[in-house]
């Protein structure tokens, strides 16, 4: 018995050591051996660039995917649920993809703060995002670093906004005659006015009026001088081929024609003297 009583302070000692060690294997061992053996289902799903099932509509910018994943579209930012035009934006965005199979495309963001996939939307060779903006249901939005249409967007947000479409710009103006102005005079132009070159923002004659421009000298009124006139396209923006997987593909000929067929005529007012 006392030859036992000297070993207990040694075997005390390896027990302190045994369970150290013992802890320090479920710490770090264990973990890693889990990596091997975990399932792959239970990783974090993957939702590459393709093609998928739209299960419903959420609001004017936000759908929910077949397996409950919810996106948010890039780049556009709609009317908030119990805003105004609100109704009218779900239902845009329902017409368009409700029941739909359609072609997500990833900018650089994955997710965002929600866990929502943010995508670009295709369906029957239309950019979805591109088509609320230029229907005038949805705002174009930057969200840096998520840029890759942004500048296709703005111009769908300045169609609608001259053309008055949809409900966040109809009645947008009310005479229909669109002018230009600088950002430092006080005079707007009209097209053919020698001093167009020097204005390149346009307005809806009405709101220029209310901001207090008058017309310069030569665009007065009985002094000659067309006012410009807009082109109202149909909102289409084509990338994707309906169908297809892969990475996207340009403008299809039809489109650059229709684009070429307004591009060059509002060159041509703008360079005029």
């Amino acid at each position: 018995m006392g030859f036992l009583r000297c070993l207990e302070p040694v075997l005390n000692r390896l027990r302190g050591k045994v369970t150290v060690a013992v802890k320090l294997f479920m710490k770090t061992i264990i973990p890693l051996v889990a990596l091997f053996f975990v399932p792959s289902t239970l990783a974090a799903a993957s939702y590459p660039d393709g093609f998928y099932q739209v299960e419903q509509v959420v609001d004017g910018d936000t759908f929910d995917l077949a397996d409950g994943q919810r996106v948010r579209l890039i780049g556009i930012d709609a009317p908030e649920i119990g805003q105004e035009c609100s109704d009218q934006a779900t239902q845009a965005l329902a017409s368009l993809i409700s029941g739909q199979i359609v072609y997500l495309e990833k900018d650089v963001s994955d997710t965002d703060s929600y866990g929502r996939l943010l995508r670009y939307v295709y369906v029957d060779n239309a950019l979805v995002n591109y088509e609320l903006v230029c229907q005038g249901f949805a705002y174009a939005e930057e969200y840096p670093p998520d840029l890759l249409h942004s500048s296709d967007l703005a111009a769908a947000e300045d169609s609608a906004n001259l053309n008055g479409r949809g409900c966040l710009w109809e009645d947008g103006c009310p005479s229909g005659i669109y002018v230009f102005i600088t950002n430092t005079g006080s005079k707007y132009h009209k097209a053919g006015c020698q001093y167009l070159g020097q204005s390149d923002n346009t307005i809806c004659l009405d709101e220029a009026l209310n901001q207090g421009y008058t017309a310069c000298s030569v665009c007065d009124e009985g002094t000659g001088g067309g006012y410009v006139v807009v082109a109202s396209g149909g909102c289409f923006i084509s990338s994707v081929a309906s169908g297809s997987c892969g990475a996207s593909t340009p403008l299809d000929a039809f489109a650059l024609i229709l684009l070429a067929g307004l591009i060059y005529p509002a060159w041509q007012i703008r360079n005029e003297r």
